[in-house]
């Protein structure tokens, strides 16, 4: 005795003209009930509906793109802290270069920014000493 045999139940009739009556009784029945039931009767406004609900949730969980920005630097400096772990062949080497990188590049920028600094603090001593003078000169100067 095979395991997955067919048997056909003997109640059931084998017929396709009984078949084929009930098929249709059973279509002509749903198409009653679908135009007596408004739910389906109305399917554009449902389908309106629909959009609207998406179109909302869509700007509801659109995200902030700041955060988004921020979650992007965040990635590739991951990235360049693996790629450079690999190159090194440790977490360790990876931290010394990109901290030697780090304080070449604080380096080449500090000494334009410390003249800067320096000349513009000059400058200003040199206008308050002008300004002193200009006021110890004036017509209602006491000399004291």
């Amino acid at each position: 005795m095979p395991l997955f045999s067919r048997r056909a139940d003997s109640d059931v009739p084998v017929g396709g003209a009984d078949q084929l009556d009930a098929y249709k009784e059973g279509r002509r029945d749903e198409n009653a009930r679908s135009k007596d039931d408004p739910a389906t009767a109305d399917k554009s406004a449902l389908e309106a509906a629909y959009d609207r609900g998406r179109h909302d949730e869509r700007l509801r969980r659109r995200g902030s793109p700041l955060l988004g920005f921020l979650v992007l630097l965040v990635a590739i400096v991951g990235g360049i802290v693996i790629y450079l772990a690999i190159r090194d062949r440790s977490f360790t080497a990876a931290g010394a270069s990109v901290d030697k990188s780090i304080s070449t590049t604080a380096q080449t920028v500090e000494a334009p920014v410390r003249g800067a600094a320096d000349k513009t603090g000059t400058a200003l001593e040199n206008a308050g000493h002008n300004l002193k003078d200009r006021a110890g000169s004036g017509p209602n100067s006491n000399p004291s």
